[in-house]
Formats: structure tokens, C-alpha cells, sequence
């Protein structure tokens, strides 16, 4: 695959740098024929770092990855996902330095999303989804925002070799362009640290509902995510600009 990402149009172009060299990074939407190397990037480094992921070791778990990176495919081949591309002189084929998996969501295509995690193998995955979902259950898009229709989030994960460079918040602000591009107003998601949290609020997001880690359980009243860092998980929303 020798095709790089100039095949999307650029939504903004970030200064940074990589071993104190200084690099450009071009937020994107992710091209199709970057989809395999962005699940790639997911598995790598959002399984490994996620604060949920981590804690339950999913990134050690053949099963649980295999599910996780079957829903990153179904979720990119929506086209609305982005990421930072950082282009290699080399080969000629751009770095995926961070991505944000973004997704329409709404009643109907939240069942649909529902529907096909169903069929996950791994009853680890089935849990992390969980808190997720049952993190964001009370809110209500259409009484808070007037649209039940929202740009939701999967995921955002950034390569450690370029941390440090604001790339997280940056793909956040790109769902701007991504939802007027596609008819949403709103975006949704659900953040499990206190770091992403913290960029969240900056990027202009306000907590719509907060569950506490221990709060959140199984139908035996076993906590979904024991070992979980973060003592809280936050469902945060926005109207895009």
C-alpha cells in the first residue's frame, strides 16, 4: 500500500515536532485505503493506553482484540473518521501520528451499533463496552440539544512518539468541519480518564453525565471494571461550530 493520505482534503495543518525536530501534522479524514493501518494503529496503542482497555489487559487478549478490531473496521467504513498524517519523505506513505474513530449516532444507528457488538466473542470486550454504554444511558440528546442525531466517538489514540504536540485536542476541534460536512450539530462521547476529560473541556465539551467506576456493574452486582485508574468515567457533548 504506497498510497498516502493526500487523498482527503486537509481540515487543518498543526506545527509540532519529534525529536525536537520540527514536523507538520495534517488532520485528515482517514482515506479508505488507510483503514487496515488505522485499526492497526488502535490495537497497538488505544488498547494498550485506554484507560479501560489497560486495566483489563485487552491488549494481551487475541479474542478481545479481534473483536475490538472488527469494530474499528465497521466504524471507519462509515467515512467520517480523522486523523493526523505526518508525510514520510522516504516511501512516500504519510504516518499515522493519531486518529479519531468517529460515528453517526442516533436511536436507529445506535441499535444497529448494538446489534453488531452482539456478536463479540470476548465477554472482556462485551464489559469494557458496557461501562461505555451504560455511562451515557440517561442522556438525552434530543431534550438537551432538540436532535437525537449526534457525531459519536470511539476512540482517539495518539502514537507515543508524538505526544506532546496538542494532536488530541486538534481532532477533536476537526469534528467541527466533520459534522457540518454530514448534517450534525452535535457530538457525544464518552471519556474514561481524567485526561481526556481535561482535553475535552478544552476543546469546548461540557459533562452531560458522570458515573463512578464503582457504581457501574454486572447483572451479579460485580463491578464491570474493578481495576480501573480512573475513579469515574464522563458522557461529555458539544454543538459543533
Amino acid at each position: 500500500m504506497q498510497s498516502s493520505s493526500s487523498s482527503t482534503k486537509i481540515l487543518k495543518i498543526v506545527e509540532g515536532s519529534e525529536n525536537r525536530k520540527p514536523v507538520k501534522f495534517f488532520i485528515k479524514e482517514i482515506p479508505k485505503n488507510r483503514y487496515e493501518d488505522a485499526a492497526d494503529h488502535m490495537c497497538t496503542y488505544f488498547l494498550a493506553d485506554e484507560a479501560i482497555c489497560k486495566s483489563t489487559n485487552v491488549k494481551d487478549d487475541p479474542v478481545a482484540v479481534k473483536d475490538f478490531r472488527s469494530l474499528f473496521l465497521y466504524v471507519l467504513e462509515g467515512g467520517l473518521s480523522v486523523a493526523a498524517f505526518v508525510e514520510n519523505p522516504e516511501d512516500g506513505k504519510s504516518t499515522i501520528a493519531g486518529l479519531n474513530i468517529l460515528y453517526r449516532g442516533g436511536k436507529e444507528k445506535d441499535l444497529e451499533f448494538q446489534e453488531f457488538t452482539n456478536n463479540f466473542k470476548s465477554e472482556k470486550a462485551k464489559r469494557i463496552l458496557k461501562v461505555v454504554s451504560d455511562t451515557a444511558a440517561e442522556v438525552d440528546a434530543e431534550k438537551i440539544y432538540g436532535t437525537e442525531n449526534y457525531l459519536g466517538g470511539l476512540g482517539l489514540s495518539v502514537d507515543p512518539s508524538f505526544r506532546g504536540n496538542g494532536i488530541g485536542y486538534h481532532l477533536l476541534l476537526a469534528r467541527n468541519e466533520i459534522g457540518r460536512k454530514n448534517g450534525l450539530v452535535i457530538t457525544i462521547t464518552v471519556f474514561t480518564s481524567p485526561i481526556s476529560a481535561k482535553i475535552a473541556d478544552q476543546a469546548g465539551f461540557t459533562i452531560l453525565c458522570e458515573k463512578l467506576r464503582d457504581e457501574l456493574v454486572d447483572e451479579k452486582g460485580e463491578i464491570l471494571v474493578p481495576n480501573c485508574q480512573s475513579e469515574s468515567f464522563k458522557c461529555m457533548g458539544k454543538r459543533l461550530e
